[in-house]
């Protein structure tokens, strides 16, 4: 099983979009169809998983700069986060698991990001950034 989380992401709100083999996405006009598939296009692409700035406004992907992408409805548009959920059966019927979660925040106009959580089998680590001029420096990493 396979699922997007998006929060603060266009018109999305803690939103759980489940992903099977086979996907309709059947909506009227400006009910966020294209910006998923825009979302999903990018999250396969390996530079959104090891770069600190993923490119959301590029020839294939055009999510826009920050303003573009944060929920306009939203009550705090100082970030947007989007999350991956995998889980596998195991054969001793136990259930196997990873959950990512990037928080991004904006940076002259962009989204860059915030914060990376993982999560597996009981352990999460949070890795949370700050930007200092030009470098990225780890503020804090946790393990629970």
């Amino acid at each position: 099983m396979k699922c997007i989380f998006v929060d603060n992401f266009r018109g999305f709100k803690e939103t759980i979009v489940p992903l099977k083999d086979i996907d309709f996405l059947v909506g009227e006009n400006s009910t966020g169809k294209t910006s998923l598939l825009a979302l999903i296009n990018l999250m396969n692409s390996p530079s959104f998983w090891v770069r600190g700035t993923p490119e959301f406004e590029s020839e294939e992907i055009k999510l826009g700069n920050f303003r573009d992408i944060v929920s306009a409805g939203a009550e705090d548009k100082s970030y947007f986060r989007i999350g991956l959920f995998v889980s596998e059966k195991e054969k001793n019927n136990s259930v196997d698991y990873s959950a990512y979660l990037i928080t991004f925040k904006e940076k002259e106009g962009m989204p860059i990001v915030n914060s990376y959580t993982y999560s597996t089998e009981g352990r999460q680590i949070q890795v949370i950034f700050r930007q200092k001029k030009e470098s990225t420096i780890l503020l804090n990493a946790g393990l629970t």
